[in-house]
């Protein structure tokens, strides 16, 4: 019979694809517990609802492997507190930032700092000087809070967010609109992301598991990936079955069709027989064959 299990997560660590462990501090006296599932979109100091059954691994012990985890806190509560306890407030420290939202809620925090920050000296070890000096930082950064709030609670960092925001501030839609469409846009921007960092992002900020978007970034990543292990294609079925697999059963096979046909019509990859190249080293494959050929002669 299930059981639910709710807490702080301290730890997240993906073992194999999108399968992993986290570390939930759960109960009265905060017992740290091991969970099994597939944590994505779960960051450490998450609140989440764990529903699962306890099992004795032979080799780890007591885990309690999970059939579905939830997170309880919502983006922006989380995004808030990440936000309170960057580089932008030296002093407040995550645990502060907690007391705060906690204290006042979201977005009633934010009137706070910026009409009366003195309020804030209400929070253990805060005085008012210091109190004062938060509100100082928040009016500096607040026409970018909103944004920033949104993405750090997506898990992107304060280093992430700048390149992220220099990438499309040439976009009329605005950073936070055009993740929106398409947050695998993370991949080729960020140095450091891939498929399963996007699909945590994309997870987070709510884009269906079925979306267009997210099976084509799936797709392109097995193309990657076999690259990387030395493949210049893969086969159309061998792909389809790949990137429903990749994408944990939440989309068809046949789901994925379209979604081929669409990169190919785009010319992002291409076509040969059964056979799905990327479009850029299909190119670099035939430049070489070029070169060879005008060599023999």
């Amino acid at each position: 019979m299930s059981e639910v299990l709710r807490g702080q997560v301290s730890e997240v660590r993906l073992l194999k694809e999108t399968w992993g462990i986290l570390r939930v501090c759960a109960g009265s006296d905060d017992t740290e517990s091991v969970v099994t599932g597939h944590p994505l979109g779960v960051f450490p100091g998450d609140t989440v609802e764990v529903y699962g059954i306890w099992v004795a691994h032979p080799q780890h012990g007591r885990q309690f492997r999970a059939k579905s985890i939830r997170t309880v806190v919502p983006a922006d509560v989380a995004g808030a507190i990440a936000w309170l306890s960057s580089d932008r407030f030296r002093g407040i420290g995550r645990k502060r930032a907690l007391a705060m939202v906690e204290h006042w809620g979201v977005p009633q925090i934010w009137q706070v700092l910026e009409e009366t920050p003195e309020m804030l000296a209400e929070i253990a070890g805060v005085t008012v000087g210091l109190a004062q000096e938060f509100g100082e930082a928040y009016r500096k950064h607040a026409v970018s809070r909103e944004d920033d709030v949104l993405l750090r609670g997506w898990g992107l960092t304060d280093n992430q967010i700048v390149k992220v925001k220099k990438a499309f501030e040439e976009d009329p839609r605005g950073v936070v609109e055009a993740l929106k469409q398409n947050p695998y846009r993370l991949i080729d921007i960020v140095r450091g992301f891939g498929f399963l960092r996007a699909d945590r992002v994309a997870i987070r900020m709510g884009l269906p598991r079925t979306a267009p978007a997210r099976l084509a970034a799936a797709l392109c990543h097995i193309l990657g990936e076999a690259e990387e292990q030395g493949h210049c294609y893969v086969p159309v079925a061998t792909l389809l079955q790949a990137g429903m697999k990749l994408c944990c059963g939440d989309a068809s096979v046949d789901a994925f069709v379209p979604v081929l046909d669409d990169l190919l019509e785009e010319g992002r990859v291409v076509q040969r027989g059964l056979r799905i190249y990327r479009r850029e080293l299909l190119e670099d494959e035939d430049d070489v064959i070029v070169c060879v050929s005008e060599w023999i002669r």
